[in-house]
């Protein structure tokens, strides 16, 4: 069974943040900067501030999230087939560096899907989290 479409890697907060004019103008433009170099970026700073009782109560409103595809999210990601070998965990993926450039820009055939029969193993690193201590630094 193959799926449409992407898998979502998303950071939501449920209170609405509480920032000036210009703290959004700025996360604005950091914000796009960061959608410009990630194709598969989406934020929103919510709409929690211009929905009525009855719209929150349904389920009809966007909360603050930061989401990236997955797959273009991903540092390294390798797609075994049921004969294949698996990459050994612990040890660097390997994944080429152009793999790697292809399927961060979402060239098309890049990446085939996801699908229920392959293995996938994955990493991801970030400079800006710890994920070992889960915190931003």
């Amino acid at each position: 069974m193959s799926t449409v479409g992407h898998l979502w890697l998303s950071i939501e907060i449920d209170n609405p943040v509480k920032i000036g004019m210009i703290q959004r103008a700025f996360l604005k433009v950091a914000l796009n900067f960061i959608s410009r170099r990630n194709k598969g970026f989406h934020y929103s700073f919510g709409d929690l501030h211009d929905k009525t009782e009855e719209d929150i109560k349904e389920g009809n409103y966007e909360k603050l999230h930061l989401s990236f595809a997955l797959d273009h999210a991903l540092s390294r990601l390798v797609i075994s087939g049921e004969e294949d070998d698996l990459p050994r965990l612990g040890t660097n993926i390997p994944e080429t560096r152009e793999s790697v450039k292809r399927r961060k820009r979402g060239e098309s055939g890049a990446f085939p899907g996801w699908n229920t029969r392959n293995t996938y193993t994955m990493s991801i690193w970030s400079e800006y989290i710890d994920f070992f201590l889960v915190r931003l630094c």
